[in-house]
């Protein structure tokens, strides 16, 4: 409750500002037709463990993954006739992710060999130094884990998430002005603060198996053959976030804007402590959105 407060706090804070500046804060209602994508990283005594910027279990693009089509619009400050700063606002809703795949850089190489040799699948794993300290550190004096790594040859690591999340933050930026509704290349970047829940459970797995896709722009699927939950890692609490935005083109009037490729990326950093007799590793979490919206309008009051 107590980062929910923080948050609501900042929100009072900036809101005075804002509307002494703009005479109003809220400048209307947007209706967009976008998309939002998520990608997790999850590293450990700087190694890479998993990495979900492999195109491994992801959906391929429908409706359902169509974001929120109605969002509130920020009022604009123009500094001058070149450049703004505005407020901005992000809600991650809860979701959950299985068998996020091992960090493995050769990913790309391995998965065009096989798939001209024709086979259906590969095995992955982690870099050969972060098994090492996985085994030497992690899993010093454990057993039951060095037993099942032992006993199979290409074992792996791979994780489930459940995260969300939401930001409130301020950007400040540029445009290209051609005339006095039309912008171009508007570009800008920001800073802001929020909260974060962020779960993850930590899985051995005998072998991570990706079943290759044919074709161009498809999504592989992954799984963690033999899984086996070790431990768990979470966060619950304010992070800081940073936040960037590009817009192709933006026509704004006294009643309207239009916007046509409007891109927003905000990445979060934290970590996780990983509590083990007599060594307490820090887990580095970066989460990273991409939100997208290919044509938007907004009504403004």
């Amino acid at each position: 409750m107590k980062h929910v407060i923080v948050l609501f706090t900042y929100i009072l804070i900036s809101g005075p500002v804002l509307h002494a500046e703009n005479d109003q804060w809220i400048d209307g209602i947007t209706i967009r037709i976008g998309q939002k994508l998520f990608y997790e990283k999850i590293g450990v005594g700087g190694k890479r463990l998993v990495d979900s910027e492999h195109d491994i279990n992801k959906e391929e693009i429908s409706l359902k993954d169509l974001k929120n089509p109605i969002n509130i619009a920020f009022a604009e400050t123009l500094m001058n006739s070149w450049s703004y700063r505005q407020m901005y606002f992000d809600y991650i809703p809860s979701k959950k992710l299985d068998d996020l795949p091992p960090s493995y850089p050769e990913l790309d190489y391995d998965l065009k060999d096989a798939s001209s040799k024709g086979l259906k699948s590969i095995l992955i794993t982690q870099e050969i130094d972060a098994k090492i300290f996985i085994k030497e550190k992690l899993f010093a004096g454990k057993d039951i884990q060095l037993d099942f790594i032992n006993n199979n040859t290409n074992w792996a690591i791979s994780v489930d998430t459940e995260r969300t999340a939401i930001y409130l933050g301020y950007l400040w930026g540029v445009f290209i002005k051609t005339t006095e509704t039309n912008r171009w290349l508007k570009t800008g970047i920001g800073i802001g603060t929020g909260y974060f829940k962020y779960k993850a459970d930590l899985n051995l797995c005998s072998n991570y198996e990706v079943s290759i896709k044919e074709g161009t722009d498809v999504y592989h699927s992954g799984k963690c053959n033999g899984k086996t939950k070790f431990s768990e890692i979470s966060v619950d609490g304010p992070v800081t976030t940073f936040a960037g935005n590009f817009v192709i083109f933006e026509r704004k009037t006294p009643d309207s804007i239009w916007k046509i490729i409007n891109a927003n990326l905000s990445v979060t950093f934290t970590n996780a402590k990983y509590e083990i007799e007599n060594y307490n590793p820090i887990f580095d979490i970066k989460l990273q959105v991409i939100d997208i919206d290919f044509v938007s309008y907004t009504y403004r009051f």
